[in-house]
């Protein structure tokens, strides 16, 4: 595979000369240090003033490298060696510099890093990009690390070779080797798996697991914890959608870590058998489940957190005709919504209505219901009596929404105004319920689990 490369330049051309020999490049992206107080940068490492006379034409004579001492055999510095660019033959189209400012700012080392990775990749897609951060500050060296472990997919080098001191490698020892940066980039992502899982970004943590797949062995430690978090983040994924099904068959493959969640969601699928079982539904008097009506309100809030203000407000809407449709639904008998007996509905009703007998059923909206409920006299009907102005109003806003019948979406102060309007709603029907003896699954909301904000395996 062709390769293309980004290396950090310090004070020496020795570890650079290595690695470009070695790796053969079709097109190197050098980080370099720029101009400051009055000292050169590390580019001029790789293209300096000769070479710009050499450009214009002008002859320039190499000095010749310095010869070993005969008493000590060391070798001096040899000033005069040629720029890297020479040594190596590149013309200016084979490479670019990127010049960072404060080489000991990590930030700005990060920065240029991630812009050399973006060059290279623009430039060849399908080359693999090879990253080496032998030379300059450590701060470069870091910040072109960092760079490549973010992205994934680019291959980290470093020269070693022997070190007659505690500086630099010695000339002529010097070997290309791969760095033992993958557990530290594996690690790295399996806690931004965990982290996405805190934020409700269940996508995003699958993708990064995906990506990780390549990066790991089967049947290891590292593969085990990617594999709980990514079930984890799709289990939770198709419970924040309501396919809760779906939600607890992921889920009970770790039954010990999502006991408690798996019990509350338990109660969620069956309040939804109740509510999918039709007018033929036999429950007990007295008897009604909230859990349903709880994980819509749970999931609104997260669709508040996450600043999806008119997801959350859609929520909140289904929540409040889920209120009205649960106390037709738990009644003997029971009633559809979408379909009502006339019979069944008291005259008061019927009259307010304008219904007449020449339909035998009637589909009803959201306040509709809640007016039946009250005709009833049934708890939730009490509280809606209490509240109906208010409610309306709210609705009426809603329903001038950009994602109902308007144009303004909704902003995070009346999202919250709808939320807090109907949480107060439910925990009035809640009381209201308990004074009457309903036997409840959920006698608070508080018992209503939200998604957990981080896991351990």
């Amino acid at each position: 595979m062709y390769k293309n490369l980004i290396i950090t330049v310090g004070d020496s051309k020795a570890p650079i000369l290595t690695s470009v020999k070695r790796i053969k490049p079709v097109h190197i992206v050098f980080i370099c240090s720029d101009d400051k107080d009055g000292t050169k940068g590390s580019y001029t490492q790789i293209w300096d003033e000769k070479d710009d006379r050499r450009m214009q034409g002008q002859e320039v004579k190499e000095a010749a490298p310095p010869k070993a001492c005969d008493a000590c055999g060391n070798v001096p510095r040899w000033n005069n060696e040629p720029s890297i660019s020479t040594q190596l033959g590149l013309s200016q189209d084979q490479f670019d510099i990127v010049k960072i400012q404060n080489p000991d700012n990590i930030q700005d080392c990060y920065n240029a890093a991630k812009e050399g990775i973006h060059l290279l990749i623009n430039k060849a897609p399908s080359f693999q990009v090879v990253a080496d951060y032998t030379g300059a500050t450590k701060t470069m060296s870091y910040g072109l690390i960092s760079a490549s472990m973010d992205h994934g997919q680019i291959e980290i080098m470093v020269v070693t070779g022997k070190r007659r001191d505690l500086v630099k490698v010695a000339d002529g020892t010097q070997r290309v080797t791969n760095s033992n940066w993958k557990g530290q980039m594996i690690e790295k992502q399996i806690n931004q798996m965990k982290d996405c899982i805190a934020d409700y970004q269940y996508e995003a943590c699958i993708e990064i697991g995906n990506q990780l797949s390549s990066h790991i062995n089967a049947g290891s430690e590292e593969c085990e914890k990617v594999q709980f978090y990514a079930t984890i983040a799709e289990g939770l994924k198709y419970w924040d959608l309501f396919n809760y099904q779906k939600a607890k068959e992921l889920l009970s493959d770790y039954g010990p870590d999502m006991g408690r969640y798996l019990g509350y969601l338990g109660n969620v699928i069956n309040n939804l058998e109740d509510m999918n079982n039709g007018k033929d539904n036999k429950v007990k008097p007295k008897k009604i489940s909230m859990a349903l009506l709880f994980d819509v309100m749970r999931n609104a809030e997260r669709k508040i957190m996450q600043g999806k203000y008119d997801d959350a407000v859609a929520r909140v809407y289904r929540a409040l005709e889920l209120m009205a449709q649960i106390g037709l639904r738990y009644q003997n008998p029971s009633i559809d919504t979408a379909e009502v007996p006339v019979e069944h509905m008291p005259e008061s009703f019927i009259k307010q209505r304008g219904y007449t007998d020449e339909k035998q059923t009637f589909s009803l909206g959201l306040i509709a219901s809640y007016e039946l409920l009250r005709a009833q006299n049934h708890p939730i009907g009490r509280v809606f009596a209490k509240k109906e102005e208010k409610l309306k109003d709210l609705l009426n806003t809603r329903n001038n929404s950009f994602m109902a019948h308007g144009y303004a979406p909704f902003t995070e102060k009346r999202t919250k105004m709808f939320y807090d309007f109907m949480l107060g709603f439910v925990k009035e029907v809640l009381e209201e319920l308990k004074e009457q003896g309903y036997k409840l699954d959920l006698d608070s909301f508080e018992k209503a689990l939200q998604f957990p904000d981080s896991f351990e395996n």
